[in-house]
């Protein structure tokens, strides 16, 4: 964006939408309208009263974008709040992320918390943090490694795995924790009602149903139904309470 100014608010201040070249906010800002620039960083407080397109954006402050989000990448690490859809090609969360629209991208990977309040579309989905997704998380390839809590309504991929991280020293004390989270969100657990997948390979899994053409249930899964095609191992340690072969 030759001939664009830079913005940078480092104390208090309000500026008007626009487009510009770089936007720093790294004190008290907010921004009165829409932007677009080619890279917008808030390590302080940001409120962005409109939509956002960037193509790189970083928050590793408190941010909020109060319309749509459009760029290239997303890097967050410290709060972050989009009210409108979000369609960026790679988002990297570490910090807490609140989607509460739609989400699109090419590759998602979290190791912090993500919550999106409606649908969340990816080629590549890799997480070993927290998330809550309250519609369906598609993904070509799903890799999950639990840590905390994990709930999707439906879940559908072509490839999908699930596994637990090792317990922490306060593992003893998730019995006690996880009765105040609420049905969806068990800690060290996968809670979804329909997984459905190519290849399956889950473990530490709720699901009422699962479908596959290979499908593995590992320990710790508690599963209603299993559909599959070809191939079924079920773990010692799991529950099934029924499994459907499809012809």
């Amino acid at each position: 964006m030759e001939g664009l100014r830079n913005v940078n608010i480092s104390g208090t201040g309000k500026i008007n939408g626009g487009k510009f070249a770089d936007v720093t906010i790294s004190g008290l800002g907010q921004i009165l309208g829409n932007v677009e620039a080619n890279r917008i960083e808030i390590s302080g407080m940001g409120t962005i009263k409109g939509s956002t397109k960037a193509q790189r954006f970083l928050v590793n402050g408190n941010g909020t974008v109060e319309g749509l989000l459009e760029g290239l990448e997303l890097d967050t690490s410290g709060n972050f709040k989009v009210s409108g859809p979000v369609n960026v090609k790679e988002i990297r969360n570490q910090g807490r992320a609140r989607f509460n629209d739609s989400v699109k991208a090419e590759k998602v990977s979290s190791s912090g918390y993500l919550s999106v309040g409606q649908d969340l579309e990816a080629e590549n989905f890799i997480c070993n943090g927290s998330f809550a997704i309250e519609g369906l998380l598609n993904a070509n390839k799903v890799e999950v490694e639990i840590n905390g809590f994990c709930f999707a309504r439906e879940i559908g991929g072509e490839e999908i795995i699930v596994k637990s991280t090792p317990h922490t020293p306060w593992h003893f004390l998730h019995k006690f924790i996880t009765p105040f989270l609420g049905p969806k969100h068990e800690l060290d657990k996968l809670t979804t009602e329909i997984l459905e997948g190519t290849v399956v390979n889950i473990s530490n899994t709720n699901a009422k149903i699962v479908r596959g053409n290979n499908v593995r249930i590992g320990a710790g899964c508690n599963i209603g139904e299993v559909e599959y095609s070809d191939k079924l191992e079920v773990d010692k340690q799991a529950v099934v309470g029924k499994q459907t072969k499809i012809s």
